[in-house]
């Protein structure tokens, strides 16, 4: 039996000739009983062009007393209707004798049954369609059960709050990163900041929300960088419109090393789509349904890829189980990824996760036991270029440069890092017929995972290693994890590679991945260094650049100038993650399987995996484009991974763009010459 409703014209055709027949004839039994059938249609999500019409073009976002105002309205019309009924009876009974009304009381007459039809058509189902929204609304948030463990190698650290709507601040003051000057407002400011979250569960219902002003008094206050903030404000707008759709976006926050700065990074990409989402021409992702962002900390203290692991699969699990919860945006590596990964596709979980940094290789299908490429699963997706991208345009440069050896420093314990290496190491020896100097090493001397870092020794044998040919190597290839990556910076105090090499008569030419593309090496001793990335800042600037220099950028309190924020790649995936989940959820609200005649719109669980499960669906199809960073059709998958589009999978150099000052450029654009 065919589960597609019946065709809605010819239908509604019958219904009307119907209707008239019933006005004619006097039956108001029968006519109640048509129009309540035509009103039962505004359940159905296939009539979404009447319902577009009036809900998110021309009601964009209506206020609460609408629906009451349009009922009683049409209340009083039904009335008059009956009134005009009425009289018109009593007019036509002479002596037991039918005589006919005046002729401008059946002009009166005719003309409100014809107003009577169309309002109870049009504003009954308008009402209808906002009162279905309040009724059948996903339960409210409530305060965070996630308690999680501070995840340290002695386990001695307390418990703490691990998610938050808004009612939970995650980044606390004083790990708060950024610009000295930022910092300083913010943290004048934070009592805001603090206040908003105190009352949000209290506060998110009201239309003058006291958590909603504190939110933005804290961002307004010069503190426009911080991503979570904004994404709390956005959350407290769209829970007073009411039956948003919600998401989580889990990064590692209390990672030991680096984990705050990139949790911002991965933030600011996810707060600047629920904005653009929230407040673009139609207002809200489907029916006047905005998004609002839980915030998950899935990072550990400690530099071990075990708690790492732990971590995500713990974050994972408590996501997967609250069903209001459709879709999360993460995890952070490729590590963390494939352990939750384990969690979203169980049978049980069945949860989407996008991750916007993730980039290993990954393992095509099951018959691949690649022990260095990650398992993933159907369940998650990635906006990021896979590191067999990077590879292959770190080997355009090994090629123009003709180096024929190369040394390699790399993190051992990474799955991320394995992958990158290995994926190397193939693509040179096999196309070009390079030589990889660790092949004569032993295979932990550079080898950074470990806590004691051989800097010295392994600089040493990659350098004066002799191959069979004589050589020695050419150039160094940098594979650090994100836990890693802080053992080579320049700024360190410790002896490390990067130094060692800088302070050679001729220093070998530096190559990274993308775990390169950091602040930190923004120096003298790496200038020159040459860094795979999925993504980097455009010039003239992207209508993304552009907006988010608008949304994160700082003014100067001395100049007033607006000075812009250098966005980088990893917020830029995390936008288009945000982006394809919602243009996802937006299908899968519209598709058949999950219309009231489907699913039960009383029953909240079975619309929430419905919902998972289309928006799964709605992502696998070939045909799905969403918005991004590089166009408006710009991001679309191939089993679960990014396909890639100009302007995705680039290289960048560390150039001194002005005396003592580098920044990352694009490769294709010359360093400045000083």
């Amino acid at each position: 039996m065919s589960s597609q409703p019946p065709n809605l014209f010819n239908w509604l055709n019958k219904q009307w000739n119907g209707i008239r027949r019933d006005f004619q004839r006097n039956n108001w039994l029968r006519l109640s009983f048509r129009a309540a059938s035509i009103l039962f249609l505004g359940f159905s999500p296939d009539i979404r062009v009447f319902k577009g019409l009036l809900t998110e073009t021309v009601f964009n976002s209506p206020p609460n007393w609408y629906g009451k105002v349009f009922l009683l309205m049409e209340a009083i019309i039904v009335v008059i209707g009956f009134f005009l009924e009425w009289r018109l009876k009593i007019n036509r009974q002479v002596g037991g004798q039918i005589a006919n009304p005046p002729r401008r009381f059946q002009g009166l007459l005719l003309f409100t049954r014809k107003l009577l039809l169309f309002t109870v058509l049009c504003v009954g189902l308008f009402s209808i369609l906002q009162w279905i929204p309040s009724t059948f609304a996903p339960r409210s948030p409530i305060a965070s059960e996630f308690k999680c463990e501070v995840r340290a190698k002695n386990d001695l650290q307390t418990q703490k709050d691990c998610f938050s709507w808004g009612e939970n601040i995650l980044i606390d003051k004083a790990a708060f990163t950024g610009k000295e000057e930022w910092k300083k407002t913010c943290k004048g400011a934070w009592n805001s900041k603090e206040s908003g979250s105190n009352h949000y569960l209290e506060d998110i219902k009201k239309v003058d929300s006291p958590s909603a002003s504190e939110f933005k008094t804290f961002v307004e206050s010069n503190c426009e960088n911080d991503p979570e903030a904004r994404i709390y404000w956005s959350n407290v707008e769209a829970e007073r419109v009411g039956n948003p759709f919600r998401i989580a976006v889990s990064v590692p926050i209390s990672r030991t090393n680096g984990g705050i700065s990139d949790s911002q990074e991965i933030l600011r990409g996810v707060a600047l789509a629920q904005y653009q989402i929230n407040h673009d021409q139609e207002g809200s992702v489907y029916n006047n349904r905005k998004l609002v962002v839980g915030i998950t900390d899935d990072g550990y203290v400690g530099e071990t890829a075990d708690l790492e692991r732990k971590a995500a699969q713990e974050a994972a699990m408590v996501l997967s189980e609250n069903k209001d919860i459709l879709a999360v945006i993460g995890h952070s590596s490729s590590d963390a990824t494939e352990a939750a990964a384990e969690i979203y596709n169980m049978k049980e979980q069945e949860l989407v996760a996008i991750s916007p940094t993730s980039t290993a290789v990954r393992k095509k299908n099951s018959g691949d036991v690649d022990p260095d490429k990650v398992d993933l699963g159907v369940y998650v997706f990635r906006t990021a270029s896979n590191d067999e991208i990077a590879v292959r345009e770190l080997m355009k440069r090994v090629r123009e440069s003709r180096f024929t050896s190369i040394g390699i420093v790399y993190d051992g314990d990474s799955k991320y890092v394995r992958s990158f290496k290995e994926a190397f190491k193939k693509l040179y020896q096999d196309s070009e017929g390079g030589k990889v100097v660790n092949d004569l090493l032993d295979k932990k001397e550079c080898d950074i995972s470990k806590e004691l870092v051989p800097s010295q020794e392994c600089f040493k044998k990659i350098t004066q290693t002799k191959l069979p040919d004589g050589t020695v190597a050419q150039a160094l290839l940098l594979v650090p994890s994100g836990d890693t990556a802080s053992y080579l910076e320049p700024s360190s105090n410790k002896e490390n590679i990067i130094k060692l090499n800088s302070e050679q008569k001729s220093p070998l030419p530096l190559l990274g991945s993308d775990t390169m593309y950091n602040e930190e090496f923004l120096r003298k001793q790496s200038k020159d260094m040459i860094v795979a990335v999925p993504w980097h800042r455009q010039n003239p600037q992207s209508d993304f650049e552009k907006n988010a220099k608008i949304l994160f950028g700082y003014t100067d309190s001395q100049t007033g100038k607006r000075e812009p924020f250098k966005i980088n790649w990893e917020t830029a995936m995390a936008y288009d993650a945000t982006q394809a989940l919602a243009k996802g959820l937006k299908e899968a609200a519209m598709s058949s399987a999950c219309a009231w005649y489907s699913v039960p719109p009383w029953n909240k669980d079975a619309q929430s995996s419905c919902l998972r499960k289309e928006l799964k669906k709605a992502l696998e199809r070939n045909e799905f484009k969403a918005k991004g960073v590089l166009g408006d059709d710009s991001v679309s998958f191939e089993n679960g991974d990014r396909v890639k589009v100009e302007g995705l999978g680039i290289l960048v150099t560390v150039c001194e763009v002005a005396a003592g000052k580098y920044e990352f450029q694009k490769t294709t654009e010359s360093c400045p010459s000083l």
